[in-house]
């Protein structure tokens, strides 16, 4: 009977120790779809597939790689001094990550010179394409 006590305490604790994806609840606000889209591919802690146990230590240090993350999805978009404000809570059904994006302003390119040297300079294609 003891054993059986023992054995049934020990899977209580290991059990709780670990949360699926099902458990996870992250959230992306302040972007449009495009990049919201992005962003949540760019997340590690979004990726944990639908059955993979993950442990309390895991889901905080993803939880806290997500702003850089996040930060990176941005680039494509033209945005590169992106703030990013992050809450992470452990509920009663497993855990909530929201991150509020502020991408501030793009970078815009308005002008670009290409210059080809050496071989490519006696190349009139390439020339042209340069121009």
């Amino acid at each position: 009977m003891r054993s059986c006590l023992i054995l049934f305490s020990f899977l209580v604790v290991f059990s709780s120790v670990y949360v699926t994806a099902a458990d996870i609840d992250v959230k992306v606000n302040g972007l449009n779809k495009e990049m919201t889209q992005n962003a949540l591919f760019f997340l590690q802690l979004s990726q944990i597939r639908e059955n993979e146990k993950v442990s309390k230590a895991e889901i905080q240090r993803l939880f806290r790689n997500g702003s850089e993350q996040i930060k990176q999805a941005l680039i494509p978009f033209g945005y590169y001094h992106g703030m990013v404000k992050s809450s992470l809570e452990e509920t009663d059904t497993g855990w909530k990550a929201v991150y509020d994006v502020e991408k501030g302003d793009p970078v815009i390119i308005d002008h670009i010179k290409i210059k080809i040297i050496n071989e490519g300079e006696k190349n009139e294609l390439l020339q042209e394409i340069a121009n």
